[in-house]
């Protein structure tokens, strides 16, 4: 078939939902007219467009695509229908090594078959660069319309009628466009009914993410009367409102806030959250904890989540912090309209996946239960996987008119060098085998399955302690969160690394895989979140595992592996009976060293270097210079700096001091002295480098003469 200019549609078969078409028939009929290329397209009673329309554009309808070199979808293919030797395009779902698409992957590379991924073409099919196809815009349309509706329906739960009621699922609708004046119908009777919402005011919409999905969403939202504000005007436009007279005009619009990473973490040291970049937090995350839940959740009514988040980053609300709020009375979200269908992610109470016909489902945060029942108590939680499907129209247009342009440049072909980059780029096999960008699959399917192994065991203890204990409460298990990132798969590391800890027999499960592919012109980190079971019997051997993980960085430069212990709201508790993250969830108890150096001067460097390089410790340089704290930080990312001087600022050293485990005094050695006191009386360990004095020698008297067993200095 190479060299044959047919290009074959597959009739979709993942979901009934699935309504989209990979090209329109606008698409075929260029294909056909201007480019020669013949077009056949399987017979089917569900797509958005009649088989009489692709007919019409020059196709020929036929459930045999055998003649076709090229072979186009949306969804994933059933492995009966794969045909061998040929090039496919579709959303696999298989880079990540997913295990439900695993036997597929199998049969394609078994049937010869070249596989093209949308989900990862890229400008010049550079990774991380930006997607050239993707329904993003459509997810954030659907998405928003269809929260609108639950919306409505979570108000007559609570016996209020609003316009929210007349606006309907978006599949209803036969255009966006109908989509668009339903909306902008409700929207003109709101104001009258906001003002009989007066339990509820301000109704305050807040969006998470800057991608496509938000912008969809907010273009949605911003045919409703509405009013943007910031986060920082959201504690007094509460009150503002609540103090305004009843049909007052600020009762009579939404409100919408756009939060961004500095609304929603901020740093671990200092009392300012300024001065750090998104890169930074991108970088270092394990320098941040949330605030979010703080700031902004105690404020909002709805939440349209769009973010993009990984196990890494902390989460945007707990379990623990959404309980909390409710406890305090500080809980006012109605709904959680989650547009990343993102489970257990960013949004800890997402527990499941919806179906576009049943979207919705409560969460109540006093009792942590789940409900389907929309009438009880609770936040309304929406989270559908399929949104674009709600508008296959517009949503397939968009996609088809990207792709077209590719067609006539890869039909007949089948290798990535007879490629454009951009194809190329997201060529997943070719040959029988796995193109090289993509070969750390094979290896992260391992992992994967070697985890699914693992659940399946613990699974089948649990049934088994249930079946033998029937009253007996499920114990709470505390867990190490370990992330680790670097050139992790093509240097090999992350198989040792997983060999190691199987070898010290812990109790492990990986978490989340993020594979950045290499290019041709750069390697790119991938990143692993491992969680360890953590018990008093086992904490030292965690910790030498921990070590040994470092050092193995070490022995393999290539892999550039560095190695973090992440904060509990970074990712999901092992334990199944867990219902919170709390804490105590994990907990770091002796293995967290806070170590305090007085001094920046060149002496320093090496020890920074040193003591920087283990991950489970945390490492303070105080300094009355500036410019050489700079220095350190620009060398030095995850050590905190203090700008402080010690005889100016001592009642300040003297709590980072109290803080610490070790100080370590590089200062000139008139001041160890008054150094040496204050750990005395603090019990701190005080290491100096410089020959003992006479007044230092005085102080070892007193050491001695207080007998103090838990000091040591040297």
């Amino acid at each position: 078939l190479r060299g044959k200019r047919v290009v074959g549609i597959v009739r979709e078969a993942y979901n009934k939902w699935e309504r989209r078409v990979p090209l329109c028939p606008t698409h075929v009929n260029s294909l056909v007219k201007n480019h020669n290329i013949d077009v056949i397209v399987q017979p089917s009673t569900r797509r958005i467009f009649a088989d009489v329309e692709f007919a019409r554009a020059g196709a020929k309808i036929s459930e045999d695509l055998s003649p076709a070199s090229l072979i186009l979808g949306v969804k994933q293919i059933p492995i009966p229908d794969l045909l061998g030797d040929r090039t496919y395009m579709f959303f696999s779902h298989t880079k990540k090594a997913q295990p439900a698409n695993m036997k597929l992957l199998d049969a394609i590379l078994e049937k010869n078959v070249s596989l093209v991924d949308y989900e990862c073409i890229t400008q010049n099919g550079v990774p991380g660069t930006p997607r050239l196809i993707a329904f993003g815009r459509y997810a954030g349309l659907a998405g928003m319309i269809d929260s609108l509706k639950a919306l409505g329906d979570r108000f007559l739960s609570f016996g209020y009628s609003t316009p929210f009621l007349n606006i309907a699922s978006c599949y209803t609708y036969p255009t966006l466009s109908d989509a668009f004046d339903a909306v902008e119908a409700a929207g003109k009777r709101l104001p009258d009914t906001l003002v009989s919402l007066s339990e509820f005011s301000p109704l305050v919409f807040v969006f998470t993410g800057a991608g496509k999905v938000a912008s969809g969403a907010l273009e949605v939202f911003q045919k409703l009367p509405h009013k943007m504000v910031t986060v920082e005007e959201l504690p007094s436009l509460h009150e503002r409102v609540l103090k305004s007279a009843h049909d007052s005009p600020e009762r009579k619009v939404l409100y919408g806030c756009i939060v961004q990473q500095e609304h929603m973490v901020k740093l671990k040291h200092g009392a300012s959250n300024s001065g750090w970049t998104r890169s930074e937090y991108y970088e270092n995350p394990e320098l941040f904890t949330p605030i979010f839940h703080e700031i902004v959740a105690p404020y909002m009514s709805v939440l349209v989540n769009c973010m993009y988040w990984e196990p890494r980053f902390p989460r945007l609300l707990t379990i623990d912090q959404i309980t909390q709020l409710h406890k305090q009375n500080r809980n006012r979200l109605l709904l959680d309209a989650d547009l990343t269908c993102d489970i257990g992610g960013s949004i800890e109470f997402l527990k499941k996946s919806t179906h576009i016909e049943t979207p919705c489902y409560v969460f109540n945060p006093e009792t942590q239960t789940f409900s389907d029942n929309l009438d009880e108590k609770g936040i309304v939680m929406f989270g559908v996987d399929i949104l674009p499907s709600e508008l296959p129209n517009e949503a397939s247009m968009h996609f088809g008119d990207v792709l077209v342009d590719f067609v006539p440049k890869i039909v007949g072909k089948m290798l990535p060098t007879e490629f454009p980059p951009e194809i190329a780029g997201a060529c997943v096999t070719a040959n029988g085998s796995l193109t090289p960008r993509y070969r750390y699959i094979g290896e992260m399917r391992k992992i994967t399955e070697k985890q699914h192994e693992l659940r399946e065991k613990e699974r089948l203890l649990e049934e088994g302690d249930g079946s033998h204990h029937p009253n007996k409460k499920s114990e709470k298990k505390n867990s190490i969160g370990i992330f680790i990132k670097g050139h992790l798969f093509d240097s090999g590391y992350v198989n040792q690394a997983l060999n190691l800890l199987e070898a010290q027999k812990l109790t492990f499960k990986v978490i989340e895989i993020d594979v950045v592919p290499n290019s041709s012109s750069h390697q790119n980190e991938s990143s692993i979140t491992i969680e360890i079971e953590n018990n008093l019997e086992n904490q030292n051997l965690i910790k030498s595992s921990i070590e040994s993980l470092q050092q193995l960085s070490n022995l393999m430069p290539a892999s550039k592996a560095s190695v973090t212990i992440l904060d509990s709201s970074r990712h999901t508790n092992i334990s199944k009976h867990t219902k919170s993250h709390t804490k105590e969830t994990l907990t770091f108890a002796g293995f967290s060293q806070n170590v305090l150096v007085l001094g920046s001067g060149l002496v320093s460097g090496p020890l920074i270097n040193y003591l920087s390089n283990k991950c489970f410790r945390n490492v303070t340089v105080v300094s009355p210079i500036p410019h050489e704290l700079e220095s350190v930080r620009k060398k030095y990312p995850n050590v905190q700096i203090k700008n402080l001087d010690v005889l100016k600022d001592f009642t300040e050293i003297e709590v980072l001091i109290q803080n610490s485990n070790v100080v370590v005094s590089l200062l000139p050695a008139t001041f160890h002295v008054k150094i040496a006191k204050s750990c005395l009386k603090l019990k701190k360990h005080l290491v100096t480098a410089s020959y003992v004095s006479k007044e230092m020698r005085v102080e070892q008297q007193q050491f001695i003469l207080h007998h103090t067993k838990d000091i040591l200095k040297l």
